[in-house]
């Protein structure tokens, strides 16, 4: 629950208030109905602290709307009482900016704040939005439970010795990867029929034998019992372990991404857990991409992987399946992304800092037999050259749009450096 509280002066009194602040926060917050939480106006601390103790449940954020100055210990109070992110809420009237600036000062020494001013007339909705996505994705990542199928891969330096998520509380499940294999196993073949078929209908071209397709279908029905049997929010597998019994995980993640539970390659724990900060902050699945070349003087990046979540690409008429690039088994998806915004990003050492870039894809789908079977060229805001130096780890986890501004107050909320 997101709860609000609006403070006033003690030389105040309600009605004067409401007839300031009432239509402007009305109009500020009507889109979000129910989701946000009035408790009230206030202007004393003992009818406040009775308010705030009287509450049932854990909240998720507090917008503190500063009325007028004087407010300052009742802002302070309130925030100690309620430990959660705090947006405060200030405009250019009756020394409301002058009482958030002192409020701001002090508190955000200790406690994760964004200020936001809101002057007549001004619109401050995308700085709202951020706020909220951004304080609802902070709280609920601590309850997530994100599944290792197996242990990193061997070349995953930067997953070496993780066993938990730094700052965050997300819970981090290892499971044997031979229990992908025995789930795999004891489905019967005609278990996949549906999928199959619902799967052919993504693709305009289908170049691999229907054994591949019905094997690499079994594969997502035996992930989506992990994912039930764990209650997982997010799985990541060992899956080049999986080589040896001729199928691969590729289709398996592409599915999973499209139905809202993060699924990514290699065990990579940081690529993982950027595409879990994606989907919470989106509401939309990110893909994990390598990246595989860089031309610096245009500022041009190349990402691929075989991976990619259908919701992503850009139509069925330019989606290809084919087979797993390294190892020509199996299902890989090959496919046009939107030529829209994006931003890149993956968290680093110990998840306590977070590199992103933004850009545009400008080419996709370039058919280079040399890299993974979905490619796209994107042009960044930022010089690759720096970027390649600083960059936390291999793979990126890219999502449409520019979110810098809620990693920003993800960041600021959990404590993290946010590296841009």
């Amino acid at each position: 629950m997101i709860f609000q509280l609006v403070l006033y002066s003690p030389f105040e009194k309600e009605a004067q208030l409401i007839s300031r602040w009432g239509k402007p926060l009305n109009g500020l917050f009507s889109e979000y109905g129910s989701s946000i939480q009035l408790l009230g106006y206030f202007n004393d601390p003992n009818q406040l602290e009775k308010q705030i103790k009287s509450l049932s449940g854990k909240p998720e954020a507090l917008i503190l709307v500063i009325g007028s100055g004087g407010t300052e210990r009742l802002a302070k109070q309130a925030i100690e009482l309620l430990p959660c992110p705090v947006m405060l809420l200030a405009n250019n009237r009756n020394n409301s900016l002058a009482a958030a600036i002192e409020i701001n000062a002090v508190v955000s020494q200790t406690r994760p704040v964004k200020l936001v001013y809101a002057p007549a007339g001004a619109s401050i909705h995308e700085q709202i939005k951020a706020f909220l996505r951004a304080a609802l994705a902070f709280s609920r990542i601590h309850s997530a439970r994100l599944g290792a199928v197996g242990e990193p891969s061997h070349w995953l330096l930067s997953s070496d010795g993780v066993s938990d998520f730094g700052p965050f509380g997300t819970q981090l499940v290892k499971i044997p990867i031979q229990e992908l294999v025995e789930e795999y196993e004891i489905l019967e073949e005609a278990s996949a029929d549906e999928i199959k078929e619902a799967v052919r209908q993504k693709a305009a071209k289908v170049l691999i034998k229907d054994e591949a397709l019905g094997d690499a279908s079994r594969v997502y029905l035996a992930m989506q019992q992990i994912i039930g049997r764990y209650r997982l929010d997010g799985i990541t597998i060992r899956c080049f372990d999986l080589l040896e019994h001729r199928f691969t995980a590729c289709l398996g993640m592409g599915l999973t991404n499209d139905q809202g539970i993060v699924a990514s390659c290699e065990g990579d724990l940081h690529a993982s857990f950027s595409m879990l900060v994606a989907r919470l902050l989106t509401g939309e699945p990110a893909w994990m991409a390598n990246p595989s070349s860089i031309d610096a003087g245009e500022n041009l990046l190349t990402l691929a992987h075989c991976t990619v979540p259908f919701k992503m690409l850009a139509g069925a008429e330019d989606t290809t399946l084919t087979t797993h690039m390294e190892s020509d088994l199996s299902v890989g998806i090959g496919g046009s992304l939107r030529k829209e915004p994006v931003t890149i990003f993956r968290t680093g050492k110990d998840f306590r800092s977070l590199n992103a870039i933004t850009g545009q894809i400008i080419e996709t789908n370039m058919g280079d037999q040399a890299l993974c079977r979905t490619q796209a060229i994107i042009k960044t805001d930022t010089s690759l050259m720096e970027w390649m130096q600083k960059t936390p780890g291999n793979h990126q986890a890219l999502v449409y749009g520019n979110i810098i501004p809620e990693l920003s107050d993800f960041c600021r909320f959990a404590g993290v450096e946010l590296i841009l």
